[in-house]
């Protein structure tokens, strides 16, 4: 089971960060999420998580985790090798 959402607060005891899954979908028998987002209540900026592709017992090369490739590793060959349209991106948009 996985939760629907998760509150953060700062030492003080006040909300900070609200996680929500809004997407959750099952791949292989695994429940998966698609869509999570991340909103910053004090500054009014939502983070958003989309998954369009997923593949579980995929093997994949050592080298995409050495620590000095992490900053190519979206970019790295095996990604179209397996068939993945596009690499990852990320996007910051403001709530109203």
């Amino acid at each position: 089971m996985l939760p629907l959402k998760r509150e953060y607060y700062d030492p003080a005891g006040a909300l900070w960060k609200v996680e929500t899954f809004e997407k959750i979908t099952v791949i292989d028998g695994i429940p998966t999420l698609l869509l999570v987002r991340m909103a910053d209540v004090r500054a009014g900026f939502t983070s958003e998580l989309r998954v369009s592709e997923v593949r579980y017992n995929t093997d994949l090369p050592d080298s995409l985790f050495d620590p000095t490739q992490l900053a190519g590793a979206a970019d790295a060959d095996v990604w179209r090798n397996l068939g993945f349209r596009s690499a990852a991106t990320a996007q910051s948009v403001a709530t109203p």
